[in-house]
């Protein structure tokens, strides 16, 4: 027991180091771009500028999340209403260039999901996660992303076998989102199956709202 204690503690004070040490050139990234933006640029560099714009400001709430995952407070992140169409589209298109020149079909079926009310940049993590995790270890076969009755599942087959080294590491980057759902008390499956892993993300039912996306 002394021994864990230990060893969440060290983590504990590993990833509050960690996020105090990119606050500063997440920062001066953050702030140079606001002076870029004032800038007239030429159009062929919109796109870039964006990019790097949205992947500072993912970089900046990831630390703030990791700061509040080592706080004692139980108290979660502000919550807001959160479109889950508009938030998959967003992760999906960002995450494309994992899958460029692998034959990989990717397969979408949430366009009928609702808005949410929950902490957004947590669940955006969780899910950012999960579907970067399919992406990246899927080489020849199909991703499915599917949304159905509260539960987000991400499935993802490869028609070719994967080798040991990519297997021992597909759950590398699960450690993040697993300490968010248990904070959070929200239920992660992940299983593995045939040729690829099954992912799904029971929503909590006050989370659900009326409105649409």
């Amino acid at each position: 027991m002394k021994k864990n204690a230990k060893l969440i503690e060290r983590e504990q004070r590993f990833l509050s180091h960690a996020s105090h040490e990119l606050r500063t050139p997440i920062a001066i990234i953050r702030a140079n771009m606001e002076i870029l933006e004032r800038i007239t640029l030429p159009e062929n560099s919109l796109g870039p500028m964006g990019r790097i714009d949205r992947a500072s400001t993912n970089m900046q709430q990831i630390t703030e999340t990791m700061l509040w995952l080592v706080r004692k407070s139980e108290t979660p992140p502000n919550q807001c209403k959160v479109s889950l169409v508009v938030m998959l589209d967003n992760i999906i298109d960002e995450l494309q260039y994992l899958i460029q020149g692998e034959d990989v079909s990717v397969s979408i079926n949430y366009s009928h999901a609702p808005t949410l009310q929950l902490p957004e940049t947590p669940f955006r993590i969780v899910v950012g996660n999960l579907i970067r995790n399919a992406f990246q270890y899927t080489h020849s076969g199909q991703i499915t992303i599917n949304f159905e009755f509260s539960v987000i599942e991400i499935k993802n087959v490869n028609t070719q076998e994967l080798d040991a080294q990519f297997k021992d590491s597909f759950g590398l980057g699960h450690d993040l989102t697993e300490k968010i759902c248990k904070k959070l008390n929200w239920n992660l499956e992940i299983m593995e199956i045939d040729d690829g892993f099954i992912a799904k993300l029971h929503l909590p039912e006050n989370s659900l709202t009326a409105l649409k996306p």
